[in-house]
């Protein structure tokens, strides 16, 4: 009876019936506690539930009594990535490799040590995998991606050209390829990886963002918005799409859509809003569209964000000259000269600021000192 429950579980859970088949396990336990397989068939049915607590207590349940499961232990290491426990992952994996060492569990642990930035570690591991399993393609693309994040573009490319062997279809390795060519200024290389990519898998938003990063760096920018464009069609939040739009309308002259994308890309992206960069371009696009009380703004989050920068406090200062607040102005021309004593063009508009006051008094005195720090070396 007991086994034909566990047969009749076991093929619910080859059939995706995770619920029914949880209910069958159970079942089985009530009966008999010391069905172990049962505990298996339940952690391997939680994991499907993405119920991860219950599968770990289950899975250990099970390895109580078959220590020696090298299956389980890998699906425990699982269990425990997925709830974000690394080192008990890796304690896991460990154990599933020294009872049956695989490709696969190699390429885990690697993996997992690239989580925590050992990449030389990673590296190792993912060559372990390779030499059990040669055409492993997944170790042979991410030791290309690790090179490439360490700077051993040579290296890189050598990798991505192996899993191109075994298979000339890779949009992977071809979309690796190109990043690595961007990186080495190869631009033209890049063009033809990107777009090799791009039509072995159309529906990869990377492809495209990439491709409009290669046409963008060759000038060529109404193919790298059309680029962008596809990438945001694919992936609604892909903030980095709307930036980099925005710093090619900027550059034809196109300020209102410039702005609308900029704006899109910190809507969509929450740590765009932690940047003084993106603001402080942000209040340089409102500045040139004339709109100075958004720029004020904009420079004033950049500022709440880095108020260590001597060209925004600068840029602030003549947004706030624009909108005639001269004490303001005043205040932060100084403020971007403290920071940078030698920064001329704070020197040039705090001494029209006084002239204009008719504060000659304190323009003189900003003249002088002008001199004198300017001209030390």
């Amino acid at each position: 009876m007991t086994n034909d429950l566990l047969k009749i579980a076991e093929d619910r859970l080859a059939a995706r019936d995770y619920q029914g088949a949880v209910q069958i396990f159970q079942k089985i336990l009530e009966d008999d506690p010391n069905i172990v397989e049962a505990h298996l068939g339940l952690a391997q049915a939680y994991t499907h539930l993405g119920l991860y607590e219950q599968a770990i207590q289950h899975c250990q349940e099970y390895l109580i009594h078959r220590p020696n499961d090298a299956e389980a232990h890998y699906l425990l290491s699982g269990l425990f990535w997925a709830m974000d426990r690394m080192q008990d992952a890796i304690n896991a994996c460990w154990k599933s490799v020294h009872l049956r060492p695989s490709a696969e569990a190699f390429y885990a642990l690697g993996y997992l040590y690239l989580q925590l930035s050992r990449y030389q570690d990673a590296i190792e591991f993912f060559k372990q995998a390779l030499l059990i399993k040669p055409d492993y393609k997944d170790a042979l693309l991410s030791i290309a991606s690790v090179c490439c994040s360490l700077g051993l573009y040579h290296d890189a490319i050598s990798y991505y050209n192996r899993v191109l062997i075994l298979d000339s279809s890779s949009a992977e390795a071809y979309y690796g390829l190109g990043l690595v060519k961007l990186a080495l200024n190869d631009f033209q290389g890049a063009l033809k990886d990107l777009q090799k990519a791009s039509s072995l898998n159309s529906g990869d938003w990377r492809f495209w963002f990439a491709l409009g990063n290669a046409l963008r760096l060759m000038s060529r920018y109404q193919e790298a918005l059309d680029a962008y464009e596809r990438a945001i069609q694919l992936q609604h939040n892909c903030a980095e799409a709307h930036l980099e739009m925005a710093r090619i309308k900027r550059r034809l002259g196109a300020y209102s859509e410039a702005i609308k994308h900029y704006q899109e890309a910190i809507k969509t992206n929450e740590d765009f809003k932690q940047y003084s960069s993106i603001w402080y371009e942000l209040g340089c696009f409102y500045y040139e569209t004339k709109k100075y009380d958004q720029a004020a703004y904009a420079f004033n989050k950049a500022l709440e964000i880095n108020d260590k920068d001597y060209v925004i406090w600068y840029a602030l200062g003549i947004t706030y000259k624009r909108l005639k607040l001269w004490d303001q102005s005043i205040e932060c021309f100084k403020r971007s000269i403290e920071l940078n004593p030698k920064y001329w063009p704070a020197y040039a508009s705090l001494l029209k600021t006084y002239l204009r006051l008719r504060q000659w008094k304190e323009a003189w005195y900003w003249f002088k000192r002008s001199l004198k720090e300017l001209n030390e070396t």
